[in-house]
């Protein structure tokens, strides 16, 4: 249930990740989560570390008009070099229309700026705002790269940061390269004279140091992460290791900048060291880095070399950073010309480095060809076969036949033909799978699979793609336990992959002449390392072979940094209850949220961005309600006993505090019966005469009840601490809800005047939304870790089961869910299924 009320602030729209939000999917999709520092990482509002890796697009500090080709650079550097973030270096004067070409007051200027940073925070990258160039405090004159910034410096990051403060994709870098200053002078400002050393004049003006800077920044109220290079053209870090870092102490916190090039005068191994030295202490970007072909004496005729050990430095290390520079006239130069055609030297490995290629430990495509089973070990049949299996590998089309026998892959132990490869950590194994002939038997699998061992009862997860064309992501989680699956609603696709990442397998596919993408399918695995990763096929049928060939195949045994932070998919997914084998029923790269049943048994209805949307459990394409005004409705809604009504929690009127409206189950005008709020709808009684919901009173959360046709409300519970997700019974005899007054959350029971009120669950979880099934035999209800406050979005829980006749909890599923997952009455009226919503961060 919703917690937080919506206010229209920017952070809030913007942020996928806020339970209950409202906007548009494009919105959610799209743009990137906003960041912040946290020690010395960058993280975004999920708290999860945010990798920037990217280039810097250079002209905006030069010229006003980007020479014509910064918008396509920008284009360019997202989708063919994989940028997740670009640094685009600014001149002051020529955002405020100071320098001679401008007859605007910088109106264009500021609007091509807004474009690159439209383009970016569209495709999910973020962009560095960088003030490049300065004046030394005379508007129009000597406009250039100055010793620090200066008087005029200020009004340009006022300006700035109004404009942009707080969106989610957008960066500030306060100067790009201060030097030949002290680092008092960097931290608080002060008079400087700077010396041309070719003409030998000096400048002397007021220097403004990056503390003022960075307050003038936050005075707009502007929280977004600020970047702030060191002394020596922004590679000297010491004075941060002595206490001259900046006072962030209200703002989303500040990243140090450092530029590397081989002029610096040290080898990559001594950057390293004090790279290490530094982010031990502080965060930091290497925002520029590198070196022409015949590049300084420092690199000469290694500057491939001195690029290819600082990508990796920057690899190993896991630093941010983005290269300078994709220009062909702003040496160094990742291209060569206006077709973007990647330098040799430099531009070739950076975009590799940005695509995940380099550095690389991906399997070879071509196996050796004295290798008889190609990029795998060893072969077998698992389990009990009557009929030996074979592995044939065609090294020239890299495809493998196997014939495989065994009875199933199934309950507790396994028959079939593996060829596998042992492995540790992340892996991913793709390929083309097709059976060599019709086959009598529907149900028979060629797989894709992870194991811990040969044993028949191992612990395993695979990709089966069925006689019949079903696909599923089927497994085992504990040696000897029974087998599951998670049902796709994708039948015999072409191109199949499985993906082990951290904790979770992930299932792609791909129709024919398609891309593969994520199914849906995913399971929470636990292997110990090494385990087993390869193929197999059973039969079905323990008297009969059955061919399969896997064409095109794939090992992948590392996995590049993520190019731009992931995409928050969600699955929309049934469970039966007799077999606990889930489907897929709707993949959506948006948040949706509560599913319930209509009365029909064909039709689940959820919330997404701030409406009511209906899907036939089968699958489709969802549509939405007509709820009138209600256009903020959140995850608080369900169906009446007799179907034709919906009762929905929104937050669109008055004070944009929920209140419960009820309507026509095909849609309408909201009818208001909780005039009070914050109010959260769960529960209708079995007559259809109350409604029972969470409200808070006074800062308090408790169950309340009230007539379904509105009147006065009557509060059911008084103890301190969170009352929530009140349901009743299917005879009407008892309320089941959530409360937290004994420390930990637990499920509890009381009569519907809210007399005898008494725990049923005690145990180290903390328990959330209690669903009694409609035959009155079971409960479910999500538990989360005992650590977690709360029941936030996009945790490791687990949807448990309790027989009421017994109390005995059972495991139904343990996945990436949480705030959205089951928050209101979830089962169908047969009582065989329920649904819910899991979720999965796809890079």
């Amino acid at each position: 249930m919703l917690r937080i009320a919506l206010a229209l602030s920017v952070a809030m729209l913007l942020d996928p990740a806020l339970p209950g939000r409202m906007g548009s999917q494009e919105t959610e999709s799209s743009l990137p989560l906003p960041l912040k520092v946290v020690h010395t990482q960058l993280v975004n509002r999920r708290g999860e570390r945010v990798r920037l890796r990217g280039v810097n697009a250079a002209s905006l500090e030069w010229t006003s008009d980007g020479e014509g080709h910064i918008l396509d650079t920008v284009r360019v550097a997202i989708k063919d070099w994989h940028a997740n973030v670009i640094r685009l270096p600014l001149s002051q004067d020529r955002w405020f229309g100071k320098a001679p070409e401008q007859k605007d007051q910088g109106k264009a200027y500021r609007a091509l700026v807004r474009q690159v940073v439209d383009i970016c925070a569209g495709q999910g990258c973020y962009v560095i705002l960088d003030l490049h160039w300065s004046d030394a405090g005379a508007w129009g004159k000597n406009i250039g790269q100055r010793v620090m910034p200066d008087q005029n410096s200020l009004l340009f990051w006022k300006d700035l940061a109004a404009a942009y403060k707080n969106h989610p994709a957008v960066l500030f870098d306060l100067y790009n390269e201060p030097h030949d200053v002290s680092w008092d002078i960097w931290l608080a400002g002060g008079k400087v004279t700077e010396r041309n050393r070719r003409t030998g004049t000096e400048l002397t003006f007021e220097a403004v140091g990056m503390q003022p800077l960075l307050d003038a920044v936050r005075a707009t109220g502007a929280n977004n992460v600020i970047i702030a290079g060191g002394l020596n053209w922004a590679y000297d870090m010491s004075g941060f290791l002595k206490g001259k870092q900046l006072s962030d102490p209200n703002g989303n916190g500040v990243i140090y900048a450092n530029h590397t090039y081989p002029i610096k005068g040290d080898t990559v191994e001594q950057w390293t060291a004090k790279m290490e030295a530094a982010t031990k202490v502080i965060p930091i970007i290497v925002s520029e880095f590198g070196t022409e072909e015949k590049g300084a004496a420092s690199a000469g005729p290694h500057a491939e070399q001195w690029v290819r050990d600082v990508l990796r430095a920057l690899h190993d290390h896991d630093w941010d950073w983005t290269a300078w520079d994709l220009h062909p006239r702003a040496g160094p130069r990742l291209i060569s010309d206006w077709k973007y055609t990647a330098t040799p030297v430099f531009g070739v490995p950076v975009k590799d480095a940005l695509a995940g290629k380099f550095p690389s430990k991906e399997q070879p495509p071509t196996p050796p060809p004295s290798t008889p089973l190609g990029i795998f070990e060893h072969q077998a049949d698992v389990g009990t076969v009557l009929h030996p299996g074979s592995v044939a590998y065609d090294a020239m089309t890299r495809s493998y036949t196997v014939a495989g026998s065994g009875e199933n892959m199934w309950a507790t132990r396994d028959a079939f033909h593996f060829a596998w490869k042992q492995v540790s950590g992340d892996v991913a194994l793709t390929a083309d799978i097709s059976f060599l002939r019709q086959g009598t038997e529907p149900h028979r699998k060629a797989c894709l699979m992870i194991r811990q061992s040969p044993e028949a009862d191992a612990a395993y997860v695979d990709v089966a793609v069925h006689g019949d064309g079903l696909t599923s992501l089927q497994f085992r989680d504990a040696k000897g336990a029974a087998t599951h699956e998670v049902q796709t609603n994708v039948s015999a696709p072409s191109r199949v992959r499985l993906e082990k990442r951290g904790k979770y397998a992930l299932l792609y596919l791909a129709a024919k002449g398609e891309e593969l993408r994520f199914s849906g399918a995913a399971v929470r695995v636990s292997f110990e390392e090494p385990f087993l990763v390869g193929i197999g096929v059973c039969a079905h049928n323990r008297d009969l072979i059955e061919k399969a060939v896997f064409a095109n195949m794939a090992l992948t045994t590392s996995f590049p940094a993520p190019a731009r932070s992931p995409v928050l998919y969600s699955m929309l997914e049934t469970q039966a209850i007799a077999s606990t084998d889930r489907r897929i029923v709707y993949v959506t790269p948006t948040r949706i949220e509560a599913p319930n049943w209509l009365h029909d048994g064909r039709t689940l209805i959820f919330n997404s961005a701030g409406r009511i949307h209906c899907i036939p459990v089968a699958g489709g394409k969802p549509e939405v309600i007509d709820t009138g005004f209600a256009t903020r409705c959140n995850n608080d809604h369900g169906v009446s006993p007799d179907g034709s009504l919906l009762a929905i929690s929104d937050q669109s009127q008055g004070q944009r505090r929920s209140l419960i409206y009820t309507l026509p189950i095909t849609g309408g005008t909201p009818k208001l019966i909780t005039p009070l709020g914050p109010s959260y709808w769960h529960g209708w009684s079995p007559d259809g005469r109350t409604l029972v919901y969470c409200g808070e009173r006074g800062g308090e959360f408790d169950i309340y009840s009230i007539p379904a046709t509105g009147g006065e409300e009557k509060r059911l519970t008084t103890a301190k601490g969170l009352d929530d997700g009140p349901e009743y019974s299917p005879d009407g005899r008892t309320i089941y809800f959530n409360s937290e007054r004994a420390g930990r959350m637990q499920i509890w029971r009381m009569n519907p005047d809210g007399s005898e009120q008494e725990p049923i669950t005690a145990d180290e979880y903390n328990n959330w939304f209690p669903h009694p099934s409609p035959d009155g035999r079971y409960l479910v209800f999500l538990s989360y870790e005992k650590d977690v406050t709360g029941h936030p979005a996009n945790k490791d829980v687990t949807l448990r089961r309790m027989t009421l006749s017994s109390k005995q909890i059972d495991v139904l599923g343990r996945f990436f869910g949480g705030q959205g997952t089951i928050n209101v009455p979830c089962w169908s009226p047969d009582s065989r299924r329920i649904a819910f919503v899991t979720y999965q961060l796809i890079p």
